[in-house]
């Protein structure tokens, strides 16, 4: 009877919880939208108040994207970009998250790298161009290598820090159980550096856009950076500002699949812990 009880006290309770929690979420997008509109008829009125005679409206940004779908650039541009992000931050992923796995757990593979890492980082990533068209022309694999030096970074940090900073009260209860290194690193260590991992990975991807942006402008004319550069030297304002809106959205859609990801990995954790 008592266990009735309870259990008819904590259906209620459980419903009243994600009644609540679909409160938030209900509030928390009525906001998101908000802004949005406001920042939408904010730019419009902008546009048309010829304040600025160079800003282009939200409407003639529209008009602009709508003709470079139209004429093609747009899904060209979007095509010969995609390769050269997924390739670069693929690579970055590849090499950088098992370098931070062995920094985190080896200490002698940190002071090894760590120095060269915190060097590398240090210098803006742009000063490396003109060094990668000397040694890679000004093909593909130079704008993969400028991608691949923006994105680095972050995730090997970011991976370093999860496995560093894992439970150790965790690992000593693994140890009293008499779990090996491995089963302690595969089971305990990692599965606990797995958050941090994703932020480093969100992180990576958004710097690895803006290396794909700017060696698409600075090596080769082609993307949706050639484009932007092109439609903004000849002032045609309204087509360089919708492929930059283009660009955002593009990161935003690559964000938002890699926050879905990321809650299917860490679906065990609780949720607090995830926000």
């Amino acid at each position: 009877m008592a266990i009735e009880a309870d259990s008819a006290i904590a259906l209620p309770r459980a419903r009243s919880w994600r009644r609540k929690r679909r409160a938030v979420r209900v509030n928390r997008m009525a906001w998101r939208t908000g802004s949005l509109l406001v920042v939408l008829v904010a730019w419009e009125i902008i546009g048309r108040s010829g304040l600025n005679p160079v800003f282009p409206s939200l409407t003639s940004t529209l008009a602009a994207l709508w003709t470079l779908v139209l004429n093609g650039q747009l899904f060209s541009a979007v095509w010969l970009s995609s390769l050269t992000l997924m390739a670069g931050f693929g690579v970055s992923l590849a090499t950088g998250i098992p370098l931070g796995l062995l920094m985190g757990r080896y200490r002698s593979v940190a002071k090894l790298a760590g120095p060269y890492i915190a060097a590398l980082m240090a210098a803006p990533s742009v000063a490396y161009i003109p060094l990668l068209v000397i040694w890679f022309g000004t093909g593909l694999a130079s704008r993969i290598m400028v991608v691949y030096l923006f994105a680095f970074f972050p995730v090997v940090i970011n991976t370093e820090a999860g496995v560093r900073n894992s439970d150790a009260r965790l690992v000593e209860m693994a140890r009293s159980l008499l779990a090996t290194p491995r089963q302690i690193f595969l089971k305990v260590v990692l599965p606990a550096a797995i958050p941090l991992i994703f932020a480093g990975v969100r992180l990576s991807l958004g710097r690895a856009v803006k290396g794909m942006v700017n060696a698409e402008m600075l090596i080769t004319l082609v993307g949706m950076g050639g484009l932007i550069r092109f439609y903004g030297s000849s002032f045609q304002t309204d087509f360089a500002l919708a492929l930059t809106l283009t660009v955002v959205i593009f990161a935003v859609v690559l964000t938002m699949l890699l926050r879905m990801l990321d809650r299917v990995m860490t679906r065990w954790m609780p949720e607090v812990s995830r926000a």
